[in-house]
């Protein structure tokens, strides 16, 4: 089905209105609170892996290098997978007080289609992690049966 097919103005009331700007507030305030979060998760990660390596040293142990790197590759994997989500969030709230504050119907509906980016990539990433989980809970039901 086309688009263009029917060719009617949204019309969108004040209640309404009120609604998207406070749902472009919010959405930010996440976004933004969200990324310094994980800004001092990862420092606050770095400085224990720092401090656990400085433990295991003190007992003459030692971690590989290898080990370190994916350490820090992980963690930073798992900050970009975060990251991604909480920019289009940051991108729809912008976009969704924009349109409101100028009744302009495409830069809402580029919000909308922000949002929809955004809804779709952490729906991928969670059927991502409920296999990975499911592979896990069948590897320990596996490994305990022998």
């Amino acid at each position: 089905m086309e688009d263009n097919l029917l060719d009617i103005d949204l019309r969108v009331s004040d209640k309404a209105k009120t609604s998207l700007l406070e749902t472009a507030k919010w959405a930010r305030f996440l976004a933004i609170t969200s990324l310094v979060m994980m800004l001092l998760g990862i420092i606050f990660y770095f400085m224990a892996l720092e401090n656990r390596i400085g433990n295991m040293e003190r007992y003459g142990k030692t971690m590989d290098e290898e080990d370190k790197i994916g350490q820090m590759i992980t963690a930073l994997a798992m900050a970009f997978l975060y990251s991604y989500p909480l920019m289009l969030l940051l991108k729809y709230s912008a976009k969704l007080k924009i349109a409101v504050n100028a009744n302009d119907s495409n830069t809402l509906e580029e919000a909308m289609v922000t949002q929809k980016k955004m809804f779709k990539y952490l729906g991928i990433v969670t059927i991502i992690f409920l296999i990975f989980m499911f592979i896990g809970v069948l590897a320990a039901l596996g490994s305990g049966s022998e």
